[in-house]
């Protein structure tokens, strides 16, 4: 008798210890121990995941894996109102901070991109500051683009004709003008190793590591148990960039003259001898922040605008109409005898609604990097547990059907005003909303219209014959497994100067 009441006292405290808290989110249901894994495994990528417990439970939803509770938000109005918190604008802890020169447990991490608290503000508030000093919102910074954009469409003439892909040549491009600023150099479309380097940090982009394996997502001390088995990846790719970072900084540090600052690094090496105790720039973390620090703006300063921009080219070779009324914008507004300037893009509304679709369309970042918070958030009816991982459905913002007519078809005059001129739409984020909204965004926006119109301008694009070309459509697309990243469909294409018949 005795050990029957035992067993449903344990019973009992079991349910009560891994029970829902009261008002979370809609959602699976939560057994002990694994939470709701076992009914997520009928989605088999993120993306189906995530929009498959949309369509199931609404724009909120809420699940445990393991003893981690993770908050789904697809509504704009919900994800501003808690993405605008302070509280909400932590990092979840991962044992693979560890490898950015955080803690075990995967606190203090460094860097901006994956870090929180006290040293996340004052590391991206001098980032802030100071890349714009060096060419952020400066003429000399559209120089630097249209500089790369013109090397791009120099490397492109020589494919003229026969099949060829954009996508390591774009990377290495897009990446060159935020690398000038950083570190004073230039990465070369050319040079094999800087390519290998581009290449190896896509494979980051897209490869989960092993961090969002089933397993280490349940039980997270896996990780720290099996380092080579989950870390594998991400730790191979970090020991690469480092070469090519770790050398640079050292030789910044040797020819350091503090009355002639050249780029972000040698102004971030000035504020770690200046740093009080304390400080994130104080003693061996500033070293450590400054490096981690070209990790993420490389990381995010080439993936997103370059995929961006693959994804723009495979809709024109699906939309020719299209590709066409932007080359006769282009003629009518700027002509052939120079190329368009960020002056220029007022004057291009057709242009900049075609950006702004494909920005809508593609949706790469079609999950944001998560959120933690650190306290109970109250939103709507529910309650957002201290502690919880949140995710903003990007994907679902910007195809929404109550907002967007016809939302999977690509069609820039949604975004074009009866008279013709554009009209944004605010539903369109792909740099997120709240405090921690991209670092980057107004560098992107300058890349993605010089770069997309100078390519315009130039060539024209067509398929390569007798290849089929990958659809487009967010139901047929392929998506890597646990990437938050909407990668495009490798494809061949031909390109034609628009100079020649």
């Amino acid at each position: 008798m005795f050990p029957l009441i035992l067993i449903a006292i344990v019973t009992v405290l079991i349910f009560y210890r891994y029970r829902k808290p009261k008002h979370f989110p809609p959602g699976p249901p939560r057994i002990p121990l694994i939470g709701s894994a076992p009914f997520l495994t009928k989605y088999p990528t993120l993306y189906l995941r995530v929009n498959g417990l949309i369509e199931e439970y609404g724009k909120i939803c809420g699940f445990y894996l393991g003893s981690r509770s993770i908050v789904i938000l697809s509504d704009l109005e919900m994800i501003k109102k808690v993405y605008k918190t302070e509280e909400a604008s932590q990092r979840p802890k991962n044992a693979a901070g560890s490898l950015r020169f955080g803690k075990p447990d995967g606190s203090d991490v460094k860097g901006i991109l994956f870090s929180s608290g006290p040293a996340w503000r004052e590391q991206r508030r001098f980032a802030l500051k100071n890349l714009k000093d060096f060419g952020f919102g400066k003429s000399s910074m559209e120089e630097m683009i249209q500089h790369e954009a013109l090397k791009l469409c120099t490397h492109l003439h020589k494919t003229s004709g026969q099949p060829t892909q954009l996508d390591s040549y774009l990377n290495i491009s897009i990446v060159n003008a935020l690398w000038k600023i950083l570190v004073g150099e230039e990465l070369d479309v050319e040079n094999p190793r800087h390519l290998e380097t581009i290449n190896i940090i896509n494979k980051l982009v897209r490869s989960s590591g092993g961090v969002n394996h089933p397993l280490a997502q349940i039980f997270p001390p896996l990780i720290k148990m099996f380092p080579k088995f989950f870390l594998k990846d991400v730790t191979d790719v970090i020991k690469t960039v480092r070469g090519i970072t770790t050398p640079l900084l050292d030789q910044h540090k040797q020819s350091f003259d503090q009355h002639h600052l050249r780029d972000f690094a040698d102004v971030h090496i000035q504020a770690q001898l200046d740093a009080q105790p304390g400080s994130s720039f104080h003693g061996e973390q500033g070293a450590q922040n400054l490096e981690i620090n070209l990790l993420d703006l490389m990381i995010a300063g080439s993936e997103t605008t370059s995929t961006t921009i693959t994804w723009g080219i495979l809709y024109l070779l699906h939309h020719p109409d299209i590709q066409e009324r932007l080359h006769e914008e282009l003629d009518s507004v700027v002509g052939r005898d120079r190329i368009p300037t960020l002056q220029d893009e007022a004057k291009l509304p057709y242009m900049s609604a075609t950006l702004h679709e494909i920005q809508r369309s593609s949706s790469i970042v079609h999950i944001g990097v998560p959120h933690r918070t650190d306290v109970d958030i109250e939103l709507d009816s529910f309650v957002i547990p201290a502690g919880s991982t949140i995710f903003a459905n990007i994907m679902q913002v910007m195809h929404n059907p109550e907002v967007f007519q016809d939302p999977l078809i690509f069609n820039p005059s949604r975004f074009l005003d009866e008279s013709g001129k554009f009209q944004p739409n605010p539903n369109v984020i792909p740099f997120l909303v709240g405090k921690r909204i991209c670092l980057g965004s107004s560098l992107a926006e300058k890349e993605l219209f010089l770069f997309f119109s100078l390519l315009l301008q130039t060539f024209s694009f067509h398929p390569v014959p007798g290849e089929k070309l990958p659809s487009y459509s967010t139901k047929s697309t392929v998506y890597t497994s646990n990437s938050i990243i909407r990668f495009c469909p490798h494809y061949s294409l031909i390109v034609k100067p628009r100079n020649q018949p």
